[in-house]
């Protein structure tokens, strides 16, 4: 069974400016880059991956960000996913991860800001989804 994962963008950030090279952020993207699961993520999502890492103060250069957006691209399925009330967010912009999380079942959101939030559907911090990835406890 192929686990799909939607990865906010924290997450990525996260792996970049890690120095543990066994750090729960720098293994997913480990095994996002060896197809070892699949990313669903919006064009909403995908643009803001691509606006994020731009960003000057994370000093990310193109061969740093092409591999992991390249990645996402190759073992990702982009949806389409129902718009929803983002009122009820902590900070609305974080809608359009649990959007897709909601229009695909069986998928975990991977955020490094759980309280951001609701505890449903499967929203997992990035130690644990390592786990379910190394454990296959989907």
């Amino acid at each position: 069974m192929t686990v799909l994962a939607i990865i906010d963008t924290n997450v990525i950030v996260s792996s970049f400016l890690s120095k543990d090279p066994e750090s729960p952020v720098k293994q997913i993207m480990r095994f996002l880059d060896m197809g070892a699961f699949t990313v669903l993520y919006s064009r909403e999502i995908f643009e803001e991956y691509e606006e994020v890492l731009h960003r000057a103060k994370f000093r990310l250069g193109e061969a740093d960000i092409a591999p992991v957006l390249s990645a996402i691209k190759e073992h990702g399925i982009e949806v389409e996913p129902d718009k929803m009330d983002a009122s009820e967010l902590p900070d609305p912009k974080d809608a359009p991860f649990l959007e897709v999380t909601l229009s695909e079942d069986g998928s975990f959101l991977v955020t490094g800001n759980l309280k951001h939030f609701p505890s449903s559907p499967k929203i997992v911090s990035p130690r644990e989804f390592l786990s379910i990835l190394i454990g296959g406890q989907a």
